[in-house]
């Protein structure tokens, strides 16, 4: 239907493999008419399962280290290479780190608001 649209979503959290990452990643080539918005990591709360985890892992020693937000990433990914990988979908991937797209700033200046990923798929 043409429709645009966002995916969010949390990579690297736990049980993250290199092989689950690759599954998403040819997934994404399915989807059209979309911009991917993509977290590292799952935060850590306290008297969740995560945190026992966290805790048993050595992530964390105890809750009130969780004050501040602290991640859980999965040990067995390599971090480095989920640009790499995103970008060789052919998709349009922005990790929160990237730079803010220079559309984006013209169409704000604009006063263009709302949902404005049918401008970044490309």
């Amino acid at each position: 239907m043409g429709i645009f649209y966002a995916h969010f979503l949390i990579l690297c959290g736990f049980c993250e493999t290199e092989d689950t990452l690759k599954e998403t990643f040819e997934n994404s080539k399915k989807i059209e008419h979309s911009v991917f918005f993509p977290y590292v990591g799952m935060r850590i709360y306290p008297k969740t399962k995560l945190c026992e985890i966290a805790i048993k892992e050595g992530i964390i020693t105890n809750v009130d280290e969780l004050i501040n937000p602290i991640y859980y990433v999965a040990k067995s990914v390599d971090i480095n290479k989920l640009e790499m990988m995103a970008n060789e979908t052919g998709k349009k991937w922005i990790f929160p780190n990237s730079e803010v797209d220079p559309m984006m700033c013209k169409l704000r200046q604009r006063g263009r608001k709302g949902p404005l990923w049918e401008y970044l798929r490309y």
